[in-house]
């Protein structure tokens, strides 16, 4: 990485805004180091739903300043055996568990180093008391902390070899992962993992999608270019295939889930 000093730590979590876990969250983080800055990336991931935060996670990373550590908690395992990794990247540093949380960052930082925390090292920055609840409180913080001060992560982790991640893109008719929703945003947008880049390969890629029940074929550019009560078919902003109808929301209109069958009909 181009520093060793880090000030900004990037959230993502499935805790919601209804319990104290978010405040908690920043408040050990900033009574271990308070002069960090601390930026929400989500909150409302689906509880549970790793491929949700990991789409969320890729799609946002890149945008933030070199140095920045992201702390990701989205831990249906929490307080088992499963491990807590620390993946390096060139810019950055990604603190989450080991249930493919990472994968879609991973899959795109081939060069990245994966390290899995080892308590016997982090025994003196950690709690006396720990959670089997609340790692993200009583170990992911005090950890993402302790790098900001000039900890290097080989004092904190062991170095691990993982398997190479699959491609987490439906890219094509026989190349990447199969199709599915992977994030509902506020408006009903539905994002998908069919990554086409431009409408213009959207188009000329993709004759029509259908979610459950419903076939949709219509392409436009712009949410705004969709005819009242239409869904269509669009390129959003990471460059994936979304859903949507113009100043209403598709996945409420088409009773669509995270968990809804995805069909591409390919030209």
């Amino acid at each position: 990485m181009s520093s060793t000093h880090h000030h900004i730590i990037a959230l993502l979590t499935d805790f919601g805004l209804n319990d104290h876990y978010v405040g908690v969250l920043k408040a050990v983080l900033l009574a271990r180091n308070d002069s960090l800055v601390v930026v929400d990336i989500s909150h409302t991931v689906e509880p549970g739903n790793t491929l949700e935060g990991a789409f969320l996670l890729w799609a946002s990373y890149k945008y933030f300043p070199n140095g920045t550590i992201f702390v990701c908690v989205v831990d249906p395992g929490v307080g088992t055996d499963r491990r807590l990794l620390c993946m390096q990247t060139e810019k950055y540093i990604f603190l989450a568990p080991d249930n493919g949380l990472l994968d879609w960052v991973r899959y795109e930082q081939r060069t990245s180093k994966v390290f899995a925390l080892d308590f016997r090292k982090c025994k003196t920055i950690l709690p006396g008391v720990i959670s089997s609840t609340f790692h993200g409180r009583d170990i992911l913080a005090p950890v993402a902390a302790a790098l900001t001060q000039g900890y290097w992560i080989n004092e904190l982790c062991t170095k691990v070899a993982l398997d190479s991640p699959l491609q987490p893109l439906c890219i094509s008719k026989n190349t990447g992962s199969p199709p599915r929703v992977v994030h509902i945003d506020r408006f009903g947008n539905i994002s998908t993992n069919i990554f086409l880049g431009t409408y213009e390969q959207g188009v000329q890629c993709v004759k029509a999608i259908t979610l459950g029940s419903c076939r949709i074929e219509q392409w436009v550019r712009t949410y705004g270019d969709a005819e009242g009560g239409t869904p269509v078919l669009l390129i959003g902003s990471c460059g994936v295939v979304e859903i949507a109808m113009n100043r209403k929301s598709a996945a409420r209109e088409l009773n669509i889930s995270l968990t809804t069958p995805v069909v591409v009909e390919w030209h």
